[in-house]
């Protein structure tokens, strides 16, 4: 027997099971909202592709054998992307007061159909029973996020869709998209093309774990076209989904430092590494330059993002080369700062106050928190470590996104990371 509150993720707020089902057939119709309709087309063509069956749209709201796609202003209480969802054994309702709440009525519908539809069952008048339900749910958290690391390993546009289609199946609003790292630049910045014509092409990649000497013996490479950002952005736009974009400062920049090396330190030739982990090759904040080719770059994002917050990274920040810069030493002198790790947080003010200038919000990783950090950024609490920086910055009113590694990173083991402690 099917354990179909086991099928949906998360668990909605409110959950009835009544006594019946609902049974698809070739005969079912569909009708929305007229302002909604393109959702009644996305729920058709999923059908359609899934279940080989393309359910006729109706212009009027039916009761028998039918599905209902309706906005009600009444359902306010439930917030934008709340939804009400009422199946019987004759038709199906789903009702919110936003177009996003919808939307994640449709997404509970689809968890409660086979996930692999066999077609050649479903030709002959049967397409999928789903039980008799009274749902009324809603969001606990604002943020449900997913980060996607392409700039340590590249991924297709095809693979980038599918991942937005998974996290928009789970009710996920954000997709962290990490696109520039030590290993890879990965986003066409037009004022610099260096950046994708050296920084997105590595000659080789570890394999193995850190304490592996294997490497794969071929060169690694990719990057998303101005042209390619949009398609993505209005993808993740029609599933509910902010992209939230990632420009890594000032570490994990070797690959920007090897297309453009003027802005480190040492302004020395360096190549995109084929290893992985933390590198003192950083950006410099002692240079006016830096600062220059940070912004014409963010520029450029915030042309393609709309997102209201944009992410800079922050972690892991090595002040080796810091300590023998005489462009740094005469930055603490001007700013009157008193030890090295003050240039972070100078570089961070700066480059969140310019994103304020642009109407944007910033977030960074933990590291960038201390007592100078202004309230309107948020910090993303990733390193145990950092947990006393996130408190303080709670405490003065500050928001924070949960993402310890410990227990929401996906590529650590079972022996780390076992069931029960997520």
């Amino acid at each position: 027997m099917i354990q179909y509150d086991n099928l949906m993720i998360p668990i909605p707020a409110n959950l009835n099971f009544k006594d019946g089902k609902f049974v698809f057939s070739k005969n079912t119709k569909i009708h929305s909202t007229e302002s909604i309709a393109n959702l009644k087309y996305y729920f058709i063509s999923y059908f359609s592709e899934n279940f080989g069956v393309t359910l006729e749209s109706s212009k009027e709201h039916l009761i028998e054998n039918s599905i209902n796609f309706e906005l009600d202003e009444t359902l306010i209480k439930l917030g934008s992307e709340g939804y009400e969802l009422i199946i019987t054994d004759e038709h199906i309702d789903v009702r919110s007061s936003g177009e996003a709440g919808i939307f994640y009525g449709i997404q509970t519908i689809k968890q409660l159909l086979p996930q692999d539809g066999d077609k050649s069952t479903l030709n002959q008048e049967y397409e999928g029973v789903i039980p008799c339900l009274n749902i009324e749910d809603f969001p606990r958290f604002n943020w449900r996020g997913f980060m996607f690391d392409v700039g340590r390993h590249f991924h297709s546009l095809n693979e980038i869709k599918r991942v937005l289609d998974l996290i928009s199946l789970l009710k996920m609003n954000v997709f962290h998209w990490h696109l520039t790292e030590d290993q890879g630049w990965r986003i066409e910045i037009k004022k610099y093309p260096k950046l994708t014509e050296i920084g997105s092409i590595r000659k080789d990649s570890k394999i193995g774990g850190w304490t592996s000497k294997k490497y794969r013996g071929q060169p690694h490479e990719g990057f998303y076209s101005q042209e390619q950002v949009k398609e993505i952005v209005q993808y993740a736009k029609e599933r509910f989904i902010t992209i939230v974009p990632e420009i890594e400062m000032p570490g994990h920049s070797s690959a920007a430092i090897a297309s453009y090396p003027e802005v480190s330190c040492k302004n020395e030739n360096i190549n995109v590494p084929i290893k992985f982990g933390i590198f003192s090759d950083v950006f410099c904040p002692g240079k006016e330059f830096t600062f220059e080719f940070l912004i014409n770059i963010l520029d450029e994002v915030l042309d393609l993002f709309p997102s209201e917050i944009i992410h800079i990274g922050g972690d892991e920040v090595p002040k080796k080369n810091w300590k023998n810069c005489s462009d740094c030493k005469r930055r603490m002198e001007e700013e009157g700062l008193e030890k090295y790790k003050e240039l972070h947080s100078y570089l961070t003010g700066r480059i969140s106050d310019y994103l304020k200038s642009k109407g944007r919000r910033t977030i960074g990783w933990n590291e960038i928190l201390d007592e100078k950090t202004d309230v309107g950024v948020i910090g993303q609490f990733w390193a145990p470590t950092g947990k006393k920086k996130v408190l303080k910055h709670i405490r003065k009113g500050g928001e924070i996104v949960v993402s310890n590694f410990f227990r929401y990173y996906l590529d650590y083991n079972y022996f780390v990371t076992p069931l029960r402690k997520t």
